[in-house]
Order: C-alpha cells, then structure tokens, then sequence
C-alpha cells in the first residue's frame, strides 16, 4: 500500500503482514470479505485496497471496512481473475472469465472489446506512451 502495508491475497483469504510480531493478521468471510479466494491485489489513490476473488467477484476494503461488487451489482462474472487500479482516470479494470469490467465512482461498466468477449482475462497493466 502507498503506507508501505504490505497485502497478501491467497487461496484462504486477503493477509495483512505485521512486521511487529513477523506475522499475518488473516481476512476471511467472517470479517466480511466476499470470497476467501483472492487472486489479485490493487491500491488505489486513497489507499483503498482493492481485490479480484474466485466466487465472489470484486472487494474493497477502506481500512475499516469491505464492500463487494458482483454481478448483483453489474460485474459480468463473480469470477474475478485481475484487477488494477488507473490512476490517470481514476477508476478500477477488472478482468473477469467474461471480459472486463470498469469501476467508476462505484458504478460498474463493461468494456465492450470484440476479442475479449467470453475470454478470461487474467491480467491487465499500464502503458502510456512518451508524448
């Protein structure tokens, strides 16, 4: 994190590492995470920790708190692969085993790409060209 936390996400839950007693302190779905299968890991602006899961799409976690995102509220697949945060537009990509999705202000849209559609998209990074 941009406190220099360091977050490991796991096939068992999201871990936060305590350099104090060299150990992790363990999220589950009892603290409120929406899978305990968490593939990938992204922090945002505000230090808002972000998550792609296996089963229960997108968490956010603020500090305090988690809330999910799934196709409940638009994901196009609770199946959650990556996930990176943009910081030139301020919003959140997540690839799913059904495309890509974007997270704006908590509003979720797809990205509609022909050759992408029905594809799992494990992984999505940034480029920016020299201007």
């Amino acid at each position: 994190s941009k406190t220099g936390q360091v977050w490991v996400g796991a096939f068992g839950g999201l871990g936060l590492y305590r350099p104090q007693s060299d150990d992790f302190k363990w999220f589950n779905r009892s603290d409120g995470l929406p899978s305990p299968y968490v593939n990938q890991l992204d922090v945002d602006n505000n230090n808002v920790l972000w998550f792609a899961t296996n089963g229960g799409g997108v968490g956010r976690y603020d500090g305090q708190s988690f809330r999910a995102y799934s196709v409940e509220e638009g994901l196009t697949s609770r199946n959650a692969l990556s996930i990176r945060f943009v910081p030139f537009n301020n919003r959140v990509y997540v690839g799913t085993d059904n495309g890509v999705n974007v997270i704006n202000n908590h509003a979720i849209s797809s990205l509609y790409i022909k050759e992408l559609e029905n594809t799992s998209v494990h992984s999505i990074s940034l480029f920016r060209e020299k201007s």
